[in-house]
């Protein structure tokens, strides 16, 4: 279950977690590296754009555009790479275009022991105060918690790691 941390009345941040087989990780991480699947796990994205580069040590398709739906309006924008720290933590700023709304969704692989490891989503909104009194808070929080979680389903289910826990 996303659990929910409300550090001001602009900033919502929902994070959860799955424990998944040590030997997943790898398999987990080469999910999430690979940006051209981003909509084949991220549940607000339905296509993603990106542009040619080549793989290197220092990041990996570090600037890609989406479009998709969120509580259903249609949304597009560019999610850039914040972090990228091969298997251990992955983090994108992705902008709106239209309305210049801004997210950090971050994923932090913990191998653990041997037998298993976890995968933590993370996904932090800050809101204009503008934005604030016109958004029901507790709505948001409910749909930014069930994105979180379907995005780790999604991840851990692509990557062949059978019975993820949450």
């Amino acid at each position: 279950m996303a659990t929910t941390e409300i550090s001001s009345r602009s900033n919502i941040t929902v994070k959860s977690s799955r424990r998944v087989d040590a030997r997943q990780v790898e398999a987990v991480a080469a999910v999430i590296e690979d940006r051209g699947r981003t909509a084949e796990w991220h549940p607000f994205v339905s296509r993603v754009s990106t542009p040619r580069t080549q793989v290197n040590s220092q990041a990996v398709h570090p600037v890609q555009d989406f479009e998709g739906l969120f509580a259903g309006v249609p949304v597009t924008g560019v999610s850039e790479v914040a972090a990228w720290e091969r298997g251990r933590e992955y983090a994108f700023l992705n902008r709106e275009r239209s309305t210049g709304l801004t997210a950090e969704t971050r994923f932090l692989i913990d191998a653990g022991s041997e037998d298993s490891a976890s995968v933590t989503a993370t996904v932090t909104v800050d809101l204009p105060q503008e934005a604030v009194a016109l958004l029901d808070r507790d709505e948001l929080t409910r749909v930014l918690g069930e994105g979180i979680e379907e995005a780790l389903d999604r991840v851990t289910s692509l990557s062949g790691s059978s019975g993820a826990e949450r």
